[in-house]
């Protein structure tokens, strides 16, 4: 693992990989590089992209060298302030440079990422899949992660977004009741951080009850309460944006 003892190795790594994706470094200074970027689209076209890359230690940072085609800021196109790049969740994928397996993965995740912008820019909504915003998103990995314990329906479930965690209070315990479509599926106490009913056949279908299938009341507990604290984060995220200026090239 690399640590941030050799701010140059980074950079090193990087620069060393930038000719292979049609990048060229125009300066340099320390760990800090100008680059010049072709994106070429699926269309034949060629964009041209002047970036900041900061590489002081392995998670790099990059940004546009001045705001020409992307906006200073934007949470729905993944630009941070101070216009930083967010490509990736630091949890799910560190996407740290360390060697040049790693130096040459971070170029294609940069240029995918460029490539989803040019068509945000079109559209006015970001194209597949992305992290939620701000906390929301650590909340979405744990998410995710117990679905694929839960297995491929879930997984599935949850990326379609028919999956809910609704809360409800029977006497004076609270639940959180995962819903599919409106259906509930099992609940949770949230104090306890477990299924409410262990007897229930596991949704896996392999037939057993829940308590006795493997991990999958875990997952199941950690499922409902996650997907809840996910749908919690992301609500204030928005409440804190609220009266602050937009772009204007998103349509949501």
């Amino acid at each position: 693992m690399q640590t941030t003892s050799d701010p140059a190795t980074s950079a090193n790594l990087i620069e060393s990989q930038a000719c292979a994706y049609e990048a060229e470094v125009l300066a340099r200074s320390g760990s800090v590089l100008t680059v010049a970027l072709d994106l070429r689209l699926s269309d034949g076209r060629r964009v041209p992209y002047r970036l900041h890359i900061d590489a002081a230690d392995a998670v790099v940072r990059v940004r546009e060298d001045a705001t020409l085609r992307l906006p200073a800021e934007c949470f729905e196109r993944h630009i941070v302030p101070d216009g930083w790049f967010c490509m990736n969740h630091p949890d799910a994928d560190p996407l740290e440079v360390t060697d040049v397996a790693s130096a040459s993965r971070w170029w294609v995740v940069l240029l995918g990422y460029l490539r989803r912008q040019e068509r945000a820019a079109k559209s006015g909504r970001w194209p597949g899949q992305a992290w939620a915003h701000g906390v929301a998103a650590k909340a979405q990995w744990a998410a995710e992660k117990a679905a694929s314990g839960l297995g491929a329906w879930f997984v599935s479930a949850l990326a379609t977004g028919t999956l809910s965690a609704v809360r409800s209070k029977r006497r004076k315990e609270v639940f959180i009741e995962l819903h599919c479509d409106g259906r509930r599926l099992y609940s949770v106490w949230i104090d306890e951080r477990r299924v409410a009913t262990q007897r229930q056949q596991c949704l896996c279908g392999s037939g057993l009850a829940l308590a006795s299938c493997g991990d999958h009341a875990v997952y199941a507990a950690e499922l409902a309460l996650q997907l809840s604290r996910w749908h919690a984060d992301e609500e204030r995220f928005w409440s804190a944006m609220k009266g602050k200026p937009c772009c204007g090239t998103m349509k949501n």
